[in-house]
């Protein structure tokens, strides 16, 4: 097998990134066991890259893996039937997502001693249910994929559907189509994304001496309020590093049960309010706030 070429990373951080890779194959993890309760699932990451990331010289597996990892463990540990799921995995670069990704996806097969087949994900229950999950690939912008979510949704109103989103920058997101799926169909569709705060809040300062962007949030809470209309709820990550990223599961149906102990509060929380705000301001705004508390 031909090894896959080493990639630039999508919001690459030493720091941000292994930690995001396990929040995106928990949230993978339970949005696939509460399929038993929602019926069949479609699983999309909008910005799939070529399956691997290296951080000081170490690869270590991409969103696309840690998807297909957290269905594997749910699958695993399932003692009912599961029902229909199914990935696609799309980039705009060409032959990232269509012919580097593919071959990731084996070597991970082969690895977890599962059928090596980059068009399928072949996994037993432990009562012995055989669970088939397609998996396709696409090369396309994530602002076309949004679009298509949409009419997929809007077609096949019994699935759900968690899309993922780790953009190179703010200004890279489709923010407008987001909202707008959201907006009308968000309560059959979960979004997560990893965003640099210190970034949008660069942007912001940008924006400020005149300098245009396309339509797209200043920072964080902006970008809940943003794609989910002040209507939203689901979890956010403490921020990593210097550069605060964060990682946040944004959903009209939050599950009851997260992962507080790691870190992460539901957005609508104390907590989570205090996360936000925090993120959403300049350390110059913090200290102008806690002057007026004084």
């Amino acid at each position: 097998m031909a090894r896959a070429c080493r990639q630039p990373m999508q919001g690459a951080s030493n720091l941000a990134t292994p930690a995001k890779q396990d929040g995106v194959k928990g949230i993978t993890y339970l949005s696939a066991l509460r399929q038993k309760q929602y019926g069949p699932m479609l699983f999309v990451d909008l910005y799939a890259g070529s399956g691997v990331n290296e951080i000081g010289g170490v690869e270590i597996n991409g969103t696309p893996l840690s998807i297909l990892h957290g269905i594997h463990d749910a699958i695993r540990s399932s003692k009912t039937e599961v029902h229909r799921m199914a990935c696609i995995f799309s980039d705009i670069a060409t032959s990232r997502a269509t012919v580097l990704l593919p071959e990731r996806v084996e070597a991970f097969q082969r690895e977890l001693g599962l059928p090596e087949n980059r068009n399928e994900l072949v996994v037993a229950t432990r009562r012995g249910q055989v669970v088939r999950v397609p998996i396709f690939y696409r090369e396309s912008s994530a602002t076309e994929m949004a679009r298509l979510i949409h009419q997929y949704a809007t077609q096949n109103p019994r699935t759900r559907i968690l899309v993922g989103i780790d953009p190179n920058g703010p200004k890279d997101a489709p923010w407008p189509e987001l909202g707008r799926l959201m907006n009308a169909v968000g309560s059959r569709v979960d979004l997560y994304v990893h965003l640099a705060a210190t970034a949008m809040k660069r942007v912001a300062g940008a924006r400020a001496t005149g300098i245009k962007f396309a339509p797209m949030p200043d920072h964080i809470q902006h970008a809940i309020n943003f794609i989910m209309s002040g209507n939203g709820a689901g979890w956010i990550r403490e921020p990593i590093g210097a550069d605060q990223w964060t990682l946040m599961l944004l959903t009209k149906n939050p599950p009851k049960h997260g992962w507080a102990n790691q870190g992460y509060y539901l957005i609508n929380s104390p907590e989570g309010r205090e996360v936000i705000k925090r993120m959403s301001m300049t350390k110059k705004e913090l200290a102008s706030i806690q002057e007026v508390a004084e």
